[in-house]
């Protein structure tokens, strides 16, 4: 609850940041929030993916089954490689500037014209479909399957459509968080059995 409010802290900061028109004490006090927040989402996703890697791991060494171990090495090398290609998208557009109205222009035609929405949609429907495969609880395949359907292209219009930069790498965070989060759960599962 508590990174759900910094978040939309940090989404309210760099809307203010864009106006341009603010006070130097409040666009510093904005920035300073921004940073904090920018700070959690990455202290959160190192650990995230830390917790990931490591329950992989520990699976591989109680499973006996090879087709099972074959399933969760895939499940393992696709997550990892979209979240590579979420980080290498995060690392250019955070090299844009929020306060260029010129950028959210830039973002809606790398996100929904050049397609780059549709690629990370695709990546991350694709990394759900193998968590899907390998989850053991019927529950958790149906959440699973509901998080998958929601990267649709009214989704995607939703979210890369009337952005700063600053709010498309918090959005790639909550998309790649949570995939790597739902990930672990349901490599979880195989620890017990």
């Amino acid at each position: 609850m508590k990174k759900t409010f910094h978040i939309l802290i940090y989404f309210f900061a760099l809307t203010l940041i864009s106006c341009g028109d603010m006070d130097k004490n409040i666009e510093d006090n904005v920035n300073n929030m921004a940073k904090d927040t920018q700070a959690e989402m990455t202290a959160d996703l190192i650990n995230s993916k830390a917790a990931f890697a490591d329950t992989y791991k520990k699976v591989l060494q109680v499973s006996t089954d090879s087709t099972i171990n074959k399933k969760l090495t895939t499940l393992y090398l696709t997550i990892n490689e979209t979240s590579e290609y979420i980080d290498s998208l995060q690392n250019e557009i955070s090299k844009l500037d929020n306060k260029d109205l010129n950028n959210n222009e830039l973002i809606k035609k790398i996100f929904l014209t050049d397609g780059i929405g549709d690629k990370v949609f695709t990546k991350v429907k694709s990394s759900y479909n193998y968590v899907i495969d390998i989850t053991l609880a019927d529950t958790m395949k149906t959440r699973l399957i509901n998080a998958r359907d929601i990267y649709s292209t009214e989704t995607k219009n939703q979210l890369f459509g009337l952005n700063s930069p600053g709010g498309v790498n918090a959005i790639l965070y909550g998309i790649e968080s949570e995939l790597i989060k739902d990930g672990t759960k349901s490599l979880n599962a195989y620890k017990t059995n």
